[in-house]
């Protein structure tokens, strides 16, 4: 019951505070839940675009809960009322037992023609699948997710122009169009690369890595190029004229909540009607400023208004500048706990040094948004996507700024939000809410809330990365630049990592307790490949050996790294990805050791009874595998590391090389992404 659940909560308001629980005035506010048959199960917006004569579209997502395809509909501001466009099956071929084109997720961009430029996304499983499980069935044929298609819609005829899946089996989690050259670029959210799409040509271009995972905003500057940043805040540019990725050297700031650690990525870029560039993170606790001629990043301060500055966290959403040049945004709260306390609506007229103000809850009679993806807006117009993620139907709310700045100026007692969700977030909360029902309301509540906690729990225990009893990441891409793959790795008596970096000038470094201590020239003499993809290594399997081959493909059944083992086998892995041991002349195959491409490293510890290895192709996921003679081969999955309250995020999908302590405690792996890091896994004691 909701008793038991409200004890965790920590924060209360202040009983006296009436005004915090106020919601927008009535005369202001035109809010429309989806209410076509079929449609009201779809429970999150993640994109909304206005066209330049003001023609309001989103796209209506399945997230986690559902598996059903993506909708694009327009809002009709004058109406209040939608228009469905298109649902995706309806127009494009589908696969009844793969995994769905749920969304489209912060693409949709205007080309001159008055066409929309969209990629499709998703967060939503097969018909068959217990949850959504992206990159657990990313190799699967059927049930796998085929990759994000890239569409050419026009609003006014309908036509509907598929163009394609630019990239299989990437998910496309955001982009925007480079309207002087008719490109539009775009993020894998699987691998974190960037890739240009030019429209006119029909090519794709693979610019490289620019993030550790999950970027999804794009967003053009006053400059005409286009700015992103990684997951851990690094802002990054395409320049659109050479269309290469330019590094700024700039961050985001860590943001000061307590249980954050991380740098989040950019959620929003607005140039301001002073021409400025206005920036702002995630997690973030202020605005920015970007000068992109210097490049520099400066703060104008916190956007929480001090009202409400004592709640935990806030995400900062949508950047409009009205008539008056007065900025409008959306904040979503949390408590303590890491759970929505609500979305508000402030302003801040930062041109003219004010001070951020609180408005009130996002909130209607209808409920309260809950859920803030969107902020959008055209003069004195603010449209709001209400997403209520697993909670209920989404909608659309249209705010008349001319109609709350009067309301406001008559001091007119705000009226109570009447949702409970907002209050269930406060340990106070059932005393405060103002009506009946607040149980039957809060229980059917919290069990949409139980099924969003359900599939974190089985992603948790269905994990596609490699764990470890603790996991280091040196980042090397953030002190040595980008493009030094690593070549090899090797550890000495004393524990030290050394290591081999590839580049216009390779270089030989040092690595201690998870840090580079040294770095030097690479000896125009030294060798720059892994251990076990050694010539020496190599030349020790007899040449009579028939290596394993999946059918078809024999002419990759040549070796590609091996290992000596205890007892004396060779531990060899293939050009095709298989593995073998062989032992006195015979060869027994174990299988395969990665989905595609070769094995690239094996090692073993100081006994040859245990063995690491890398395997994978480059536009593959790559994969970190294990052998022993107890359990046999076992595969363990990506380099992948991500945690809320941890400093590593990072994301590599090459892994070449491999290394395991003399003591077996740690085992390094060496990727060749353009975000060069080494991972160090502690898989003994």
């Amino acid at each position: 019951m909701m008793s038991d659940h409200a004890a965790d909560r920590v924060i209360s308001v202040d009983k006296g505070d009436a005004a915090f629980f106020g919601a927008l005035p009535p005369e202001a506010v035109r809010h429309r839940l989806i209410d076509r048959a079929g449609d009201t199960c779809h429970n999150a917006i993640w994109d909304m675009a206005i066209s330049p004569d003001g023609r309001v579209f989103f796209s209506l997502c399945a997230e986690l809960a559902e598996s059903r395809y993506v909708r694009l509909y327009e809002y009709l501001p004058r109406e209040n009322a939608f228009r469905r466009h298109f649902a995706l099956e309806d127009r494009l071929i589908m696969q009844e037992r793969e995994i769905r084109a749920s969304k489209i997720h912060t693409s949709m961009s205007f080309m001159d023609d008055g066409r929309i430029v969209m990629t499709t996304h998703t967060t939503a499983q097969a018909p068959q699948h217990p949850t959504w499980m992206l990159e657990g069935y990313y190799q699967h044929l059927w049930e796998g997710f085929p990759g994000s298609h890239l569409l050419l819609y026009d609003p006014d005829t309908g036509v509907l122009e598929d163009r394609g899946i630019p990239v299989p089996r990437e998910t496309i989690y955001g982009g925007t169009l480079d309207r002087r050259h008719n490109v539009f670029y775009f993020g894998g959210m699987v691998r974190g690369h960037v890739y240009a799409y030019d429209i006119g040509k029909n090519k794709v271009t693979d610019l490289g890595q620019a993030m550790e995972f999950g970027t999804y905003r794009f967003c053009v500057g006053p400059d005409g190029h286009i700015y992103s940043s990684s997951r851990r805040g690094r802002l990054f540019r395409i320049n659109t004229d050479t269309r290469q990725i330019e590094e700024l050297g700039l961050h985001f700031p860590l943001s000061r909540h307590a249980d954050s650690l991380v740098r989040d990525q950019l959620n929003a870029g607005h140039v301001g009607p002073d021409g400025r560039f206005y920036l702002q993170a995630v997690w973030g606790d202020e605005l920015f400023v970007l000068d992109t001629e210097t490049p520099a990043l400066s703060s104008l301060g916190g956007y929480m208004p001090k009202s409400v500055a004592w709640l935990h966290k806030s995400w900062m959403v949508g950047l409009h500048f009205d008539t008056r040049d007065v900025l409008w945004y959306g904040i979503f709260l949390f408590n303590a706990v890491g759970e929505s306390a609500g979305c508000r609506l402030c302003s801040w007229d930062v041109l003219h040094g004010g001070e951020p103000v609180d408005h009130g809850f996002l909130s209607s009679d209808l409920r309260c948004v809950y859920t803030l993806s969107e902020v959008a807006g055209r003069g004195d117009t603010l449209f709001v996507c209400d997403g209520n993620h697993l909670f209920d139907r989404c909608g659309m709310m249209q705010i008349d700024l001319d109609a709350l700045r009067r309301t406001e100026a008559r001091d007119a007692e705000r009226p109570p939000c009447v949702d409970v969700a907002p209050y269930l977030t406060f340990g106070n909360g059932r005393e405060l809410f103002p009506g009946d029902g607040f149980d039957a309301a809060a229980d059917r509540y919290m069990a949409y809330v139980e099924r969003a906690g359900a599939h974190w729990r089985f992603y948790a225990k269905n994990s596609e990365s490699m764990a470890s009893r603790e996991t280091r990441v040196v980042c090397l891409w953030e002190t040595l630049g980008f493009g030094r793959p690593v070549r090899a790795l090797r550890f000495l008596p004393d524990g030290t990592l050394s290591a081999v970096c590839g580049g216009e000038q390779p270089l030989a470094l040092t690595v201690r307790d998870g840090a580079v201590v040294r770095t030097a020239p690479l000896p125009p003499d030294a060798p720059m490949t892994a251990c076990g993809a050694s010539p020496e290594r190599l030349a020790e399997i007899p040449a009579e050996a028939k290596l394993p081959y999946v059918p078809g493909r024999q002419y990759l059944a040549e070796p590609s790294a091996a290992v000596r083992m205890a007892d004396g086998a060779l531990l060899v892995g293939t050009k095709d990805g298989m593995l073998c041991r062989i032992r006195d002349g015979r060869v027994f195959s174990l299988g395969a050791a990665s989905f595609n491409g070769p094995v690239h490293d094996l090692c073993t510890d100081a006994a040859g009874r245990r063995v690491y290895g890398v395997a994978g192709h480059e536009q593959d996921l790559g994969m970190i595998f294990s052998y022993d003679e107890e359990q046999g081969l076992h595969w363990h999955g990506r380099c992948y590391v991500y945690t809320e309250d941890a400093p590593y995020v990072s994301l590599s999908s090459q892994p070449v090389c491999c290394a395991l302590s003399p003591d077996g405690t740690w085992l390094a792996v060496g990727v060749a992404d353009r975000m060069s890091c080494i991972y160090l896994y502690r898989v003994g004691p």
